[in-house]
């Protein structure tokens, strides 16, 4: 079975759904990130489809869940006021992200992390956040960008500003049901969530 997913969580018994929420939602980009890369490698580890590291967690390098593999990572977080900045909270998590999947790699004999410690260092040229395109038409491109912070959704085209045309807080449930779809055609962006439809953006031509 491929690893499709990867995530990063407090101590599932001993914190909060608040603050796991939180912790969660923090590192919810470099999440994509992470998940996304490894997904590419097509990393077959038996009867297990995602890894859930967890941050003081008791549970160690064994089956978590239905699929799922966990792996334990050593208490460090700071607490959320002590992070000054988005660069900061990029380092820890990547930090940490990297803990993990060396721990990963000694268990089941791959090389994940040395590709990851790669890729933290060169993939984030213009700072702590995570695109990927939702929707392309002739000049206008739509962007999903994650930060740690906020998710927006961003209608670009060739030699014009960007515009924002959606957010929402970085928590993946809100951006999988607001924005399940993109519709984009030569007058509108369309957003399709899971219960309705929403052109929030009209004659394109015009407007951008």
């Amino acid at each position: 079975m491929k690893i499709t997913q990867l995530y990063i969580t407090s101590h599932l018994e001993n914190t909060s759904p608040q603050f796991r929420g939180r912790y969660q939602n923090l590192a919810a980009y470099l999440t994509e990130f992470v998940s996304h890369k490894i997904n590419k490698l097509k990393l077959d580890l038996g009867p297990f489809n995602r890894i859930i590291f967890e941050e003081g967690g008791t549970i160690d390098l064994k089956p978590r869940g239905e699929k799922a593999f966990g792996i334990s990572l050593a208490e460090t977080f700071p607490g959320f006021e002590n992070f000054e900045s988005a660069e900061e909270i990029h380092n820890y998590y990547s930090d940490k992200y990297l803990e993990g999947l060396r721990k990963l790699d000694n268990h089941f004999g791959c090389n994940t992390a040395r590709l990851m410690e790669n890729e933290f260092k060169t993939s984030f040229p213009e700072g702590p956040y995570y695109e990927r395109v939702l929707a392309s038409r002739g000049k206008y491109k739509v962007l999903g960008r994650w930060f740690s912070d906020e998710y927006r959704v961003i209608l670009c085209s060739k030699g014009e500003k960007d515009i924002v045309i959606y957010h929402c807080p970085p928590d993946p449930f809100v951006i999988n049901y607001d924005v399940k779809k993109i519709s984009l055609t030569d007058l509108d962006v369309t957003v399709i969530n899971k219960v309705r439809e929403i052109t929030i953006f009209t004659n394109l031509r015009s407007g951008i």
